[in-house]
């Protein structure tokens, strides 16, 4: 054929409750989200690698097994193992453009290059770090408040056109499965999740419910630091560095 490429990469199975109810109905995709490690192909797994005509998909379908699943998709077995038919739900992201003309008949050409006329100040012009750090001090002093229970409420301190942040679930499942496979070779697990226990008895931390509003939700990784010198020798640290491909993490 003269065409290196007449389709699209077809998106893996990232839906932890899909993923889930195929386990349910005894279901494998072998090229999962989940299952990247029994992948057939190890180089570009979510590129198509092999075009099926009508005239041949027939042959492979058993037809005496279908599973219809929630979203519409369809689970199908072939004699080459299970495959999920159907249109994934995906939140569209919505751009618009702006344009902006100006008509110059007074000011001077060199103006044009000229920093001030566009707006951007010399570094030396620019928020100090006290100057931050007092606007940070100015924002709590704003917000803090104290529920019924006695205890300091107070919102995150955004920083103003900050970038639109993702949820980061799949990074952070990624992050907590290997950190779990870490703390059992290193049979530290149990101490590990001892001190997420002792955070959720003094409510430092709350579970969230599966029904709660998540509309604006992020996911931090976490990991454990050891100090033996220390009276709790095992603590967790969230990286809130992390981030997926092309977005920004919680500290930017």
């Amino acid at each position: 054929m003269d065409q290196e490429r007449i389709c699209t990469p077809i998106p893996k199975l990232n839906d932890s409750e899909l993923l889930n109810e195929l386990k349910e109905h005894g279901i494998f995709v072998s090229d999962a989200s989940m299952s990247e490690s029994y992948c057939l192909f190890e180089r570009e797994p979510n590129e198509i690698h092999i075009l099926l005509g009508a005239d041949v998909i027939g042959n492979l379908l058993k037809g005496e097994e279908v599973k219809h699943l929630r979203g519409g998709l369809v689970a199908v077995n072939t004699h080459l193992g299970w495959t999920v038919m159907g249109k994934l739900k995906v939140e569209k992201e919505k751009h618009s453009n702006v344009l902006l003309s100006l008509y110059v008949s007074d000011n001077c050409i060199k103006d044009l290059w000229s920093l001030d006329v566009i707006g951007i100040k010399e570094p030396c012009e620019k928020k100090t770090r006290i100057e931050l750090e007092e606007a940070a001090r100015d924002n709590f002093a704003r917000n803090v408040s104290r529920n019924e229970e006695g205890r300091y409420v107070v919102s995150l301190p955004w920083i103003q056109g900050h970038p639109p942040l993702l949820n980061c679930k799949n990074l952070a499942e990624r992050r907590l499965k290997n950190c779990v496979r870490s703390l059992e070779r290193s049979g530290n697990l149990g101490n590990y999740e001892a001190v997420f226990h002792s955070w959720l008895d003094e409510d430092i931390i709350e579970e969230v419910q599966k029904d709660a509003d998540t509309k604006n939700e992020h996911y931090l990784p976490h990991h454990p630091v050891y100090k033996d010198n220390s009276t709790t020798k095992i603590r967790p640290v969230f990286d809130g560095s992390a981030k997926e491909k092309n977005s920004s993490s919680i500290n930017e």
